[in-house]
């Protein structure tokens, strides 16, 4: 734990009650005087006096809204004397987490150590819906894995000392009613300029270029700053060079400044290979860091600052549930156009994505339906079948008996009402944004272990803020992939970057690194696995579709990625070695 905090909950107590301890660490930077101690933890894109004044401002008045202005996505936390004040990023990126004692209030950003200092245990109502419906935002956006400890809102400052504590909400991202594309576009464009200009003035600075719109959008950008910028594109040894690596060579012929590398990853770079465990939140990246590694060890010989593009997929477009909002709406015409555009693109028939989208449009029908199909799967798969709603639970079926009744009475004491100006679109990016936030920070660990500062700025609080200001059906075009990045970059990024529509398509990696992985794959997923032991799957039932996968059938990689994920954590996390 980097940043660990603890504030009495008497008034009464002694003076020196608020106890905080820092450990040195790539993402934090700290100020501090005889008037108290401001710590930054994430990535604060200034390094001029424009921080120093910002910092000095807070230490003297207590009001951190100058610091919180500059350009990137971070927490603060600021100490004053005996009390103390949190303010959490609006996105996701450096969450802090809480737990109370009798004593005191404990906050960190770690939630393994914020659970030591209280004895929390397991939540396995908590892991449960990590595996089985990771996207359900309501469901997972305050809990950690730890029964007790929950995760700060998004957004919000939390004040504490002389025994009161006030949660309030200062900076909040979602939708904001009446936005428009083309305002949402002129927002967006400013900040993400602003947001890769500020990075190139860091250091030397490298990109990833997958072939892909985003990463190459910012490359484009960030090499109007540079007299020459280096580029990285990987594929695998195994594979035939395939649509992205064409692109991506194409796209470097645009600009003589982009020195282009394609970096081969061995075998054991493909998924499965290297299992690395994250402590923090249990997440698929820990199946694929392979890549993240061989990319980044070459970003560490040209740079020191990499930009990745991470985030962009979900902060640029929508989940298909959009389709749900315009049923809402009764724009019944957009919906028939959207839903054609789909069953072009999925082999479905038009009218039956129409039928699960109005199926769809009750939020609280949908969490009914999730809650039969927990404790009745076999039963209910119909209706997973005909719609893949936010709250479809993927493996459902793999799910102990308890542990699917508990997760499904957690789901009926769930909030039906959709939270005042949001749709169900809405919802479902923000529990992606969760999701890739941990992308974003395994990328940041293995970065820190070649020297190199990992950096998204598709997933800065201002950009952030400019994309989902937009509903989730207001983002997307039944024509167009990335409707809102094309009007926000026009004339900044080469028209045939942003005009592409399809996307590359990895499967048969994850097909070739299974196999090579298959005696450990099997092994977390052994009948004394700790995922048995806690009662939470029945690994028979998960070891024929990881078959299927070694075979090369279809599977539901989503769901199986995350039984492999939890299985990983709680190895990490249990000191269990096998």
């Amino acid at each position: 734990m980097s940043v660990s905090l603890s504030v009495a909950k008497a008034r009464s107590a002694p003076a020196g009650r608020v106890s905080l301890s820092v450990r040195p660490s790539p993402d934090l930077r700290m100020v501090a005087d005889r008037r108290g101690t401001l710590v930054v933890l994430g990535a604060c894109a200034e390094r001029s006096t424009r921080f120093a004044a910002a910092a000095d401002s807070a230490l003297g008045t207590g009001d951190v809204s100058a610091l919180h202005a500059l350009p990137g996505c971070f927490s603060s936390v600021l100490v004053r004397g005996d009390e103390a004040a949190v303010r959490t990023d609006p996105v996701g990126q450096f969450p802090f987490y809480a737990a109370e004692s009798a004593s005191d209030w404990h906050i960190g950003d770690h939630p393994a150590d914020v659970a030591a200092l209280v004895a929390a245990e397991v939540d396995g109502v908590a892991l449960a819906a990590r595996m089985v419906c990771p996207d359900a935002c309501d469901l997972l956006a305050k809990t950690t894995p730890y029964a007790g400890v929950a995760r700060l809102p998004l957004g919000h400052r939390w004040q504490l000392g002389g025994g009161h504590a006030l949660l309030s909400g200062v900076d909040p991202i979602g939708p904001v009613a009446g936005t428009r594309l083309r305002e949402a576009a002129e927002e967006l464009g400013a900040a993400l300029a602003a947001a890769v200009r500020a990075r190139m003035a860091l250091g030397r600075v490298t990109a990833d270029f997958s072939g892909g719109v985003d990463s190459a959008s910012l490359a484009f950008l960030a090499v109007r700053d540079a007299a020459e910028l280096p580029v990285l594109t990987f594929r695998y040894a195994h594979a035939p060079v395939e649509d992205d690596i064409l692109r991506a060579r194409g796209y470097a012929e645009l600009d003589s400044a982009l020195r282009h590398h394609e970096i081969t990853c061995a075998d054991d770079d493909l998924p499965y290979r290297r299992l690395d465990a994250d402590d923090c939140d249990p997440h698929p990246a820990a199946l694929s860091a392979g890549h993240f590694r061989a990319r980044l060890a070459v970003a560490a010989e040209h740079g020191d600052l990499h930009l990745v593009g991470e985030g962009g997929d979900f902060v640029l477009s929508a989940s298909p549930v959009y389709l749900a909002d315009l049923a809402r709406r009764g724009d019944y015409a957009a919906l028939w156009r959207h839903c054609v555009a789909w069953g072009r693109m999925r082999t479905a028939a038009p009218s039956a994505l129409v039928h699960g989208a109005v199926l769809a449009a009750s939020r609280g029908d949908g969490l009914r339906a999730l809650a039969r199909t927990l404790e009745r799967p076999r039963a209910d798969a119909s209706w997973a079948r005909r719609w893949t709603g936010p709250w479809n639970p993927r493996g459902a079926a793999w799910l102990r008996r308890k542990a699917a009744a508990d997760l499904a009475e957690h789901v009926r004491r769930s909030a039906a009402d959709l939270p005042a100006g949001w749709e169900l679109a809405d919802l479902v990016t923000a529990g992606q944004m969760r999701l890739q936030s941990l992308t974003q920070r395994r990328l940041r660990m293995i970065g820190h272990e070649y020297g190199v500062a990992v950096h998204a700025p598709f997933l800065d609080s201002a950009v952030v803020r400019a994309c989902l200001a937009l509903h989730g059906a207001d983002r997307v075009r039944p024509d167009a992939s990335k409707p809102l990045l094309a009007a926000a970059l026009a004339g900044a990024v080469p028209a045939a970057v942003l005009g592409r529509t399809t996307k590359g398509d990895y499967t048969s990696s994850a097909h070739a690194g299974a196999r090579l992985a298959a005696s450990g794959l099997r092994d977390l997923l052994a009948d004394d696995c700790l995922l048995a032991e806690h009662g939470l799957i029945e690994p028979s039932l998960v070891r024929p579709v990881l078959d299927d996968a070694l075979r090369g059938l279809p599977v539901p990689w989503g769901a199986l990625n995350q039984v492999f994920a939890v299985e990983l954590w709680l190895r990490a996390n249990e000191g269990t070695s096998r």
